[in-house]
């Protein structure tokens, strides 16, 4: 896309109906690397149950100004609905995109699933949708050549178990 762009941009100068074009916006797709395995799919959510902590779900019923800006969903684990103002669809970050100040979602490492654990939600719809998600912000990619970085909560997440809300 940016060489058809500086192409162009080379390209424009030497036409003789420069001032008959029209300028025209096209959004720029953002770097995303695919969903893996099917775990995640593109119309799945993270919806806030409460407390902060995200659950993969199923958008039931749209935000409008009648439900005063929230949304129902549908957890992806039990079925069971619930309302929220807070809720994002995601998207599985590019290699190196995830910098320092930029908000993520991280897998919640409790209940064993530590920073050493093999477990991959994006590979695991049971594993992304058995256990919350919190959104925090990142706070260091030093580390992040070894598969984790830092977030607000002090923590080091593996990459593999972060997502970037779209």
């Amino acid at each position: 896309m940016h060489i058809q762009l500086l192409f162009l941009l080379f390209l424009l100068p030497a036409c003789s109906e420069v001032a008959q074009l029209a300028p025209v916006a096209t959004p720029m797709p953002a770097a995303t690397a695919p969903m893996s395995s099917g775990a995640l799919e593109e119309s799945d959510y993270l919806a806030d149950r409460g407390e902060g902590r995200y659950v993969l779900a199923k958008l039931t019923t749209p935000a409008s100004p009648a439900t005063k800006g929230e949304a129902e969903f549908a957890s992806v684990e039990s079925g069971n609905r619930f309302w929220t103002a807070h809720f994002s669809q995601f998207r599985v970050p590019a290699d190196n995109e995830i910098q320092a100040g930029s908000e993520v979602f991280v897998f919640d490492a409790e209940n064993g699933w530590k920073e050493e654990s093999n477990a991959n939600p994006r590979e695991s719809r049971n594993s992304a949708a058995g256990w919350p998600w919190h959104r925090v912000k990142v706070t260091d990619t030093s580390d992040a050549y070894k598969g984790v970085v830092s977030v607000e909560t002090l923590y080091k997440e593996p990459t593999r178990r972060i997502l970037l809300p779209r």
